[in-house]
């Protein structure tokens, strides 16, 4: 039997892809892993400022409290996976009516209709990212905020 040209070549070549794989694998993972911290990130950065969207929602309605905003948002956190340890909740108050100054509410009783109100939820990315912050020489900022104002409403 007569062998052919292209069948004697093929058989010299035979661990180069292996080695080929070996080469470039680590390039593979690497942006692999980029494209899933960077994905993560983002996908935290959503959370956070859906979880600011609740708790202000519950803050402008009138009988709210400082601690039901932060079960509010505690409970959508919990929803998507993030543990509340991880998360900070700040509730401020317009300090007058249209100034745009901001100062820290512990009292939501006191503040008056049409009055704004500022939640900030503050997420420590190193607790939820799925790769550890500095893996391969990527570093994406430790914290992550979701900040919304909305106006106290009447009873």
């Amino acid at each position: 039997m007569k062998r052919h040209a292209w069948n004697g070549q093929r058989e010299k070549r035979s661990g180069a892809a292996a080695v080929e794989f070996a080469v470039v694998s680590p390039l593979l993972f690497f942006v692999m892993f980029g494209m899933f911290q960077v994905g993560r990130f983002v996908n935290v950065g959503e959370i956070a400022t859906t979880a600011s969207r609740y708790g202000a929602r519950q803050a402008s309605v009138a009988s709210s409290t400082v601690a039901s905003v932060g079960t509010q948002v505690n409970s959508f956190l919990a929803s998507t996976g993030i543990p509340a340890s991880a998360a900070t909740t700040t509730v401020e108050a317009e300090t007058t009516s249209g100034s745009g100054a901001f100062s820290v509410c512990s009292n939501l009783s006191t503040v008056p209709v049409g009055a704004a109100v500022r939640v900030t939820v503050t997420i420590n990315f190193a607790q939820v990212a799925w790769v550890p912050n500095g893996f391969f020489g990527m570093t994406l900022p430790t914290n992550i905020q979701g900040v919304t104002v909305m106006r106290k409403e009447s009873t």
